[in-house]
């Protein structure tokens, strides 16, 4: 019994030891967020890829980054205070000038609805301003449409967003100093005929 009662402790002791460091080996928030960007990025650069060759207009950039969870996602569900996500942006204006506002507008719902987003209308704090959101496969799409930016005309802002993940105490280091993409889109060479009334 005396001999038995030693090795049992260690059997114990080994299983509760493994315990406590299958419960301490979560990713680190580092290791969330480029996962949420390995998500995120990808459909972003598709779908800007599908709205140009749609002829309907333009970015320059695809700019990325960590942001407070629901900084450009009404659809976001914060996981706590700390809660940060991936949010891929571009600004997209028509490839002519003479396109109205109205025409770009109904151009660019009309080209996310063919690839597969379920717009919503939405909110925002303009009353110049239209506004969409739309969720698929763990990713939530924010459309902000604005006519009449500053020597720019009718522009449509469009965010993917990843989902939130607690950050902990790298909330700061994510979001204030953390990587930032920012992809740059060749200009086509001529203009698409646009696909979309």
């Amino acid at each position: 019994m005396t001999l038995l009662t030693p090795l049992a402790c260690v059997v114990i002791g080994t299983a509760a030891c493994l315990s406590v460091v299958a419960c301490s080996s979560s990713p680190s928030a580092q290791a969330q967020g480029q996962a949420e960007r390995s998500v995120v990025l990808p459909v972003a650069k598709q779908l800007y890829k599908q709205v140009t060759t749609a002829g309907i207009g333009w970015t320059a950039t695809i700019s990325g980054g960590y942001e407070v969870c629901g900084g450009d996602d009404p659809l976001a569900t914060p996981s706590g205070d700390d809660s940060v996500q991936y949010t891929a942006q571009a600004l997209m204006t028509p490839f002519s000038k003479t396109v109205s506002y109205p025409a770009f507008r109904r151009q660019v719902v009309e080209a996310l609805s063919a690839a597969d987003w379920k717009l919503r209308p939405g909110s925002g704090g303009s009353s110049l301003a239209t506004y969409y959101t739309a969720r698929r496969d763990g990713i939530d799409l924010r459309l902000i449409e604005f006519d009449v930016q500053p020597g720019m005309g009718a522009t449509a802002t469009i965010y993917l967003s990843g989902a939130c993940f607690n950050a902990g105490s790298s909330v700061q280091q994510l979001t204030g100093k953390g990587p930032v993409d920012y992809i740059l889109q060749p200009r086509p060479a001529g203009t698409p005929t646009p696909r979309y009334s």
